[in-house]
């Protein structure tokens, strides 16, 4: 199946949230792009897209997954590119073992309950990415390269929420929070 109709998206904390989308804020601004913003986006890195008749037994199993999973920081420390015929600039994020075996796990979980799943998606082939811009033309990704690395990059975030997102809409349809860590001071 090539039009797929949900995903799981990871979110983040306040700040990096803000900071990504003051950056869709300046690019619409400055009329390079608004895909994001006009297309109902919530900054995120998706960790799968896929189809599936009912959803009704997926949320116990988001739920449970982020009532055992605690926060994650990450580090954004790349602006990419796919060179695909629908251009798109992201941010990356430094690829950890931590993040790998969070994806990991939560793969193993959910591909129990379809089969429905993009390639991309996959253990073996995910690229954690959140997205700047979309269906951009090459002097559309050129310009937000360039404001991207004037603004600077998230680089301090926390993966704190996880969510099942309707693809279509981009309208999240039951999100949880990640568990906090224990904060000890000494």
């Amino acid at each position: 199946m090539s039009d797929y109709r949900f995903a799981i998206e990871i979110f983040f904390d306040d700040k990096t949230d803000k900071h990504i989308r003051n950056i869709w804020e300046i690019l619409k601004s400055k009329n390079i792009t608004d895909s994001m913003i006009c297309g109902g986006w919530h900054p995120h890195i998706s960790l799968v897209v896929f189809d599936l008749d009912s959803i009704d037994t997926l949320i116990p199993v988001i739920k449970s997954f982020a009532d055992n999973q605690n926060e994650l920081p990450i580090a954004f420390t790349q602006i990419g590119v796919f060179p695909i015929e629908y251009g798109v600039v992201y941010f990356a994020p430094t690829v950890t073992n931590t993040l790998l075996k969070f994806h990991a796990d939560f793969f193993s979980v959910f591909n129990t309950l379809t089969d429905e799943i993009s390639d991309y998606y996959r253990p073996d082939k995910w690229i954690p990415h959140c997205s700047v811009g979309l269906n951009l033309s090459i002097p559309q990704i050129e310009k937000t390269v360039s404001i991207c690395r004037e603004i600077g990059l998230p680089q301090n975030a926390v993966i704190s929420k996880i969510a099942l997102v309707d693809l279509p809409t981009a309208k999240i349809l039951k999100q949880f929070n990640l568990r906090a860590p224990l904060k000890i001071d000494f």
